[in-house]
């Protein structure tokens, strides 16, 4: 089981980003959580990007759980526009 931080590159408003239930939806992920919203702005990263949320995973052992980490990194995304 393993438990990664959720972050993107973007940064203005967001129009559309992955809703924790469209996370938990996805093979292992036993919990998730958003902390930013449709309207909400994400300024430019400066040194950092900010973290939006968690997930919680489980699989069989390190590398799957490496492996589905990189699934719900590949299906979390956040869409934006210039504020």
């Amino acid at each position: 089981m393993g438990t990664e931080y959720l972050s993107s590159g973007e940064y203005g408003r967001i129009v559309a980003i992955t809703t924790p239930a469209e996370l938990t939806a996805l093979e292992a992920v036993l919990d998730a959580d958003v902390w930013k919203g449709v309207g909400d702005v994400l300024a430019p990263p400066t040194r950092s990007n900010d973290v939006l949320g968690w997930y919680v995973c489980e699989g069989t052992d390190f590398e799957d759980v490496r492996a589905r980490f990189k699934t719900v990194r590949d299906a979390f995304r956040v869409e934006t526009e210039q504020a």
